[in-house]
Protein backbone atom coordinates (compact mmCIF):
# COMPACT_ATOMS: atom_id res chain seq x y z
CA UNK A 1 0.00 0.00 0.00
CA UNK A 2 0.83 3.67 0.06
CA UNK A 3 2.32 3.42 3.55
CA UNK A 4 4.77 0.75 2.42
CA UNK A 5 5.79 2.97 -0.49
CA UNK A 6 6.34 5.92 1.82
CA UNK A 7 8.01 4.19 4.79
CA UNK A 8 10.05 1.25 3.52
CA UNK A 9 13.76 1.86 3.95
CA UNK A 10 13.49 4.57 6.60
CA UNK A 11 15.80 4.11 9.59
CA UNK A 12 12.96 3.29 11.97
CA UNK A 13 11.60 0.49 9.75
CA UNK A 14 14.58 -1.79 10.53
CA UNK A 15 15.31 -3.83 13.64
CA UNK A 16 18.66 -2.53 14.93
CA UNK A 17 18.26 -4.41 18.21
CA UNK A 18 18.16 -7.75 16.35
CA UNK A 19 21.28 -6.71 14.40
CA UNK A 20 22.97 -5.70 17.64
CA UNK A 21 22.24 -9.16 19.15
CA UNK A 22 23.70 -10.88 16.07
CA UNK A 23 26.81 -8.69 16.17
CA UNK A 24 27.34 -9.42 19.88
CA UNK A 25 27.11 -13.14 19.11
CA UNK A 26 29.59 -12.82 16.23
CA UNK A 27 32.02 -10.64 18.19
CA UNK A 28 31.80 -12.83 21.28
CA UNK A 29 31.42 -9.85 23.60
CA UNK A 30 30.58 -10.69 27.21
CA UNK A 31 30.73 -14.44 26.51
CA UNK A 32 27.95 -14.14 23.91
CA UNK A 33 29.96 -16.00 21.22
CA UNK A 34 28.12 -18.81 19.50
CA UNK A 35 29.30 -21.25 16.83
CA UNK A 36 26.78 -20.17 14.22
CA UNK A 37 24.66 -17.07 13.70
CA UNK A 38 21.86 -16.78 11.16
CA UNK A 39 21.39 -13.28 9.81
CA UNK A 40 18.61 -11.78 7.71
CA UNK A 41 19.08 -10.63 4.15
CA UNK A 42 17.06 -8.55 1.75
CA UNK A 43 16.21 -9.19 -1.88
CA UNK A 44 14.71 -6.18 -3.66
CA UNK A 45 13.08 -8.53 -6.16
CA UNK A 46 11.10 -10.09 -3.29
CA UNK A 47 10.66 -6.83 -1.38
CA UNK A 48 10.76 -8.37 2.08
CA UNK A 49 13.49 -9.26 4.58
CA UNK A 50 14.49 -12.92 4.47
CA UNK A 51 15.25 -14.50 7.85
CA UNK A 52 18.33 -16.71 7.91
CA UNK A 53 19.55 -15.64 4.47
CA UNK A 54 23.17 -15.42 5.65
CA UNK A 55 25.09 -17.71 7.97
CA UNK A 56 28.16 -16.93 10.08
CA UNK A 57 30.14 -20.00 11.16
CA UNK A 58 32.88 -19.19 13.67
CA UNK A 59 35.24 -21.99 12.54
CA UNK A 60 34.93 -20.93 8.88
CA UNK A 61 34.56 -17.16 8.74
CA UNK A 62 37.43 -14.96 9.92
CA UNK A 63 36.21 -11.64 8.47
CA UNK A 64 32.66 -10.34 8.57
CA UNK A 65 31.54 -7.55 6.23
CA UNK A 66 28.28 -5.82 7.05
CA UNK A 67 26.72 -3.29 4.71
CA UNK A 68 23.73 -1.14 5.37
CA UNK A 69 22.43 2.38 5.22
CA UNK A 70 22.09 3.11 8.92
CA UNK A 71 25.04 1.31 10.51
CA UNK A 72 26.54 4.66 11.54
CA UNK A 73 23.21 6.34 12.35
CA UNK A 74 22.76 7.67 15.88
CA UNK A 75 18.97 7.69 16.26
CA UNK A 76 15.92 5.43 15.94
CA UNK A 77 17.57 2.64 17.96
CA UNK A 78 20.81 2.59 15.93
CA UNK A 79 22.80 4.35 18.66
CA UNK A 80 26.05 2.49 19.32
CA UNK A 81 25.73 0.00 16.47
CA UNK A 82 28.64 1.59 14.60
CA UNK A 83 30.88 1.06 17.62
CA UNK A 84 30.49 -2.71 17.21
CA UNK A 85 32.60 -2.69 14.04
CA UNK A 86 36.39 -2.75 13.98
CA UNK A 87 36.44 -0.64 10.82
CA UNK A 88 33.77 1.67 9.43
CA UNK A 89 33.86 2.61 5.75
CA UNK A 90 31.49 5.13 4.22
CA UNK A 91 31.01 5.01 0.46
CA UNK A 92 30.36 8.58 -0.61
CA UNK A 93 27.96 8.48 -3.55
CA UNK A 94 26.45 11.32 -5.53
CA UNK A 95 22.85 11.40 -4.27
CA UNK A 96 21.34 12.20 -7.69
CA UNK A 97 23.16 9.30 -9.36
CA UNK A 98 22.17 7.04 -6.49
CA UNK A 99 18.50 8.03 -6.78
CA UNK A 100 18.60 7.32 -10.53
CA UNK A 101 20.02 3.86 -9.78
CA UNK A 102 17.39 3.22 -7.11
CA UNK A 103 14.63 4.15 -9.55
CA UNK A 104 15.95 1.54 -11.96
CA UNK A 105 16.42 -1.08 -9.23
CA UNK A 106 12.95 -0.55 -7.81
CA UNK A 107 11.36 -1.62 -11.08
CA UNK A 108 11.82 -5.24 -9.91
CA UNK A 109 9.85 -4.76 -6.68
CA UNK A 110 6.48 -6.48 -6.97
CA UNK A 111 3.42 -4.24 -6.78
CA UNK A 112 5.08 -0.88 -7.51
CA UNK A 113 3.84 1.27 -10.35
CA UNK A 114 6.28 3.52 -12.20
CA UNK A 115 4.56 6.51 -10.60
CA UNK A 116 5.00 5.03 -7.10
CA UNK A 117 8.67 4.38 -7.85
CA UNK A 118 9.18 8.02 -8.86
CA UNK A 119 7.33 9.30 -5.76
CA UNK A 120 9.12 6.95 -3.41
CA UNK A 121 12.57 7.75 -4.77
CA UNK A 122 12.06 11.50 -4.81
CA UNK A 123 10.39 11.73 -1.40
CA UNK A 124 11.58 8.76 0.63
CA UNK A 125 14.90 7.50 -0.73
CA UNK A 126 16.28 11.02 -1.12
CA UNK A 127 15.42 11.77 2.54
CA UNK A 128 17.02 8.48 3.60
CA UNK A 129 20.16 9.31 1.58
CA UNK A 130 20.45 12.70 3.27
CA UNK A 131 20.08 11.04 6.69
CA UNK A 132 22.82 8.54 5.82
CA UNK A 133 25.12 11.25 4.48
CA UNK A 134 24.81 12.97 7.87
CA UNK A 135 26.52 9.93 9.44
CA UNK A 136 29.60 9.95 7.22
CA UNK A 137 31.83 11.63 9.81
CA UNK A 138 31.47 8.56 12.04
CA UNK A 139 33.34 6.45 9.47
CA UNK A 140 37.02 5.65 9.79
CA UNK A 141 37.45 5.88 6.03
CA UNK A 142 35.43 7.72 3.39
CA UNK A 143 35.70 6.31 -0.12
CA UNK A 144 34.34 8.03 -3.22
CA UNK A 145 31.86 5.93 -5.16
CA UNK A 146 32.45 5.47 -8.84
CA UNK A 147 34.70 3.70 -11.27
CA UNK A 148 38.22 2.87 -10.20
CA UNK A 149 40.89 5.27 -11.42
CA UNK A 150 43.07 4.04 -14.31
CA UNK A 151 45.74 1.64 -13.14
CA UNK A 152 43.97 0.88 -9.84
CA UNK A 153 43.05 -2.71 -10.80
Amino acid sequence: GADAVCRSGASDTFDPEALRRCLYQIRGDDGAAVREVLLPGFDHGVGEPMAGAHRFVRQVHKIVLVEGLYLLHDADGWEGVGALFDHRIYIDADIEKAIDGIKERNKVIPGYTLEEIEIRCDRVDRKNAITVRGCRDRADIIVASGPAPPGAG
